[in-house]
């Protein structure tokens, strides 16, 4: 959870723009504040069926923290997703794509983001399609100009599940869909300096989320010898956590 909210952070991965230079930092060795390099963040919000009550408090609890604590000079989307498991069904939310948190009248968007977050019914695609929703994201840091340190934050209460999602296939679909994570959207994120940062609520695939964290971008090279800057997993993080 520290590396949705800590210390206003994403905080060991944000400030971490430091410059190997000595001459680049102030009087306490923390990177001048020229030299910060503002996160572009998607956050991808499972809305699936198997949420309950508490679950989706949490998770608007989880980002609503990153939203009120953001730097003004970072860029947000929200992006909710289920599946689309047949006509008029979309996987992916794109009403809150990425905005520069630099007016209240922006913050005050993300914050009416927040309050859509909720659980999907059968009619809406209510499973967890999380080959998609990182396919969305991946695409939407990579249309994005200037310089940013790229994040998604992925908030999920389960598993990769894909079954009644005709493109995956015929059969075995959750399987091609676990592929397409494994060999085309995590590689393309790496290589496109993405780190992703799962956050688990619920029965979740631990397994699974240390596999997303460790397949996107690790270390980043402006602060190399900063733990806190390698992508990893939080599992069922409590209201401690959260704050």
């Amino acid at each position: 959870a520290n590396a949705v909210t800590g210390e206003r952070s994403a905080g060991g991965v944000a400030k971490a723009a430091r410059d190997d230079d000595d001459d680049d930092e102030s009087e306490d060795g923390d990177p001048k504040p020229e030299d910060l390099l503002p996160v572009r963040a998607v956050v991808l919000v499972d809305e699936s069926g198997s949420l309950d009550e508490e679950a989706v408090k949490r998770e608007r609890d989880a980002v609503s923290i990153f939203a009120e604590t953001v730097e003004s000079d970072w860029e947000v989307a929200i992006l909710p997703f289920g599946s689309s498991n047949g006509p008029g069904q979309n996987a992916v939310d794109h009403d809150c794509p990425l905005v520069k948190v630099e007016s209240e009248a922006n913050r005050q968007r993300l914050r009416e983001c927040v309050l859509k977050i909720k659980k999907r019914g059968e009619e809406e695609g209510p499973d967890t399609d999380h080959a998609q929703a990182l396919t969305d994201a991946v695409a939407e840091l990579k249309a994005a100009e200037g310089p940013a340190l790229p994040v998604i934050f992925l908030l999920t209460d389960g598993k990769l599940d894909v079954e009644r999602t005709e493109r995956y296939g015929a059969s075995d679909r959750t399987a091609t869909a676990q592929r397409q994570i494994d060999e085309e959207i995590l590689p393309d994120a790496k290589k496109n300096d993405i780190q992703v940062w799962p956050l688990g609520f619920g029965d979740v695939d631990k397994a699974a989320l240390e596999k997303l964290a460790r397949g996107g971008a690790q270390t980043n090279p402006r602060c190399p010898e900063a733990a806190a800057s390698v992508p990893h997993p939080v599992f069922q993080p409590g209201p401690n956590e959260l704050a």
